[in-house]
Order: structure tokens, then sequence, then C-alpha cells
């Protein structure tokens, strides 16, 4: 995550009206460096975080799920993934013998 820190934060409510006015040309889901995944948004030359509702900070996804649906409800349907050194929690569990 460390490249993504110097990156911006879109709140998810201005995600929406960005992605209505066709202002997102793209979006990557991809791992934070600490397990989670992050949503990079891309915007002409500018690249930006999807932030929380209502604080300006990253938000961090523990599933690609969550990550996906969060794209899906702000209109934004196609996206890349890019998830090296992400392991999805089902496969911790199964490997985990439990």
């Amino acid at each position: 995550m460390k490249d993504s820190q110097q990156l911006g934060v879109v709140s998810q409510k201005d995600l929406r009206a960005l992605s209505a006015a066709g202002a997102v040309q793209g979006a990557t889901i991809q791992t934070d460096g600490e397990g989670g995944l992050i949503v990079i948004l891309e915007m002409g030359e500018q690249r930006r975080l999807l932030g929380h509702a209502r604080k300006r900070e990253p938000r961090r996804f523990m599933s690609f799920d969550a990550a996906a649906s969060a794209l899906q409800q702000n209109g934004i349907t196609t996206f890349r993934a890019e998830t090296n050194g992400w392991t999805p929690r089902y496969q911790t569990y199964r490997n985990s013998g439990a």
C-alpha cells in the first residue's frame, strides 16, 4: 500500500456522482500489503482511493466480494483485479485444518 498512500481519497458519495457523470475511467481492486484489499479509481490523469462514506480515509476490504460490490453499487461494473499476495478468508480457514 506504500504507493497508494500518496493518493487522495474519494468518498462513496462522491464516487456515485463521479461515476454518474462518466468521470471514472477505470478501477482496480488490489492488495493493500497488509492482508486486505483497496480500490483505486482512475479519473483522467488522477488516481484516487475509495474511502469510507463519512471519513476521508481509505476503505479497506477483507473480501473480494465486498470490494466488487462497492464498485457495482456505484455504477462501476468493469474493473481490474491485482490480488498477488492476498489470500481469501475461506482459503485461510480451509488451510488451518478446521
